[in-house]
């Protein structure tokens, strides 16, 4: 596989500059994925990424269907292509208010949002907060493996 190095996450384009699905690397060593939003997408978004690169805002439903999942580290407008963060520490990602350090987070009823509160929820493995907030905020993840989905409902 090879990587486009030194990529800007921040970068947004309303035509592909890449292939869908390139795999890069910014100058922290983050890893990150080639995607189009499907749907408006805010900074910090968990997405949802389905086999032709198309992201949204992650759901449970999302993450129940779809493959891989990645952090918006900037906004999208929808139809826009730009990077998502797949691994990496310092990565930001959007959290409910409260959510737990270094333990396994969830999808949660708030699109693009994630939180170690498991009810009902659908497991994003392989990434966990390294900050908290007492409200809802983008916060600091380490994303140390792709993080993926565990399928199934958890604690139903």
């Amino acid at each position: 596989m090879s990587y486009i190095i030194g990529l800007d996450p921040t970068d947004r384009s309303a035509t592909p500059l890449h292939k869908a699905g390139s795999v890069g690397m910014d100058s922290t060593g983050a890893e990150y994925i080639y995607v189009q939003a499907g749907a408006t997408i805010n900074s910090g978004d968990c997405v949802a990424v389905d086999s032709s690169f198309s992201a949204q805002a992650i759901t449970k439903t999302l993450a129940d269907t779809l493959p891989i999942v990645g952090f918006a580290q900037a906004a999208f407008t929808s139809g826009n292509w730009g990077w998502v963060a797949r691994r990496g520490v310092g990565v930001r990602g959007n959290m409910l208010a409260n959510t737990t350090v270094n333990v396994p987070l969830y999808t949660t009823g708030t699109a693009g949002h994630l939180s170690h509160v498991s009810t009902s929820q659908t497991m994003v493995h392989g990434v966990c907060a390294t900050t908290t907030s007492g409200s809802n905020a983008t916060q600091t993840l380490r994303a140390s493996v792709s993080p993926s989905v565990i399928r199934g409902t958890v604690n139903a």
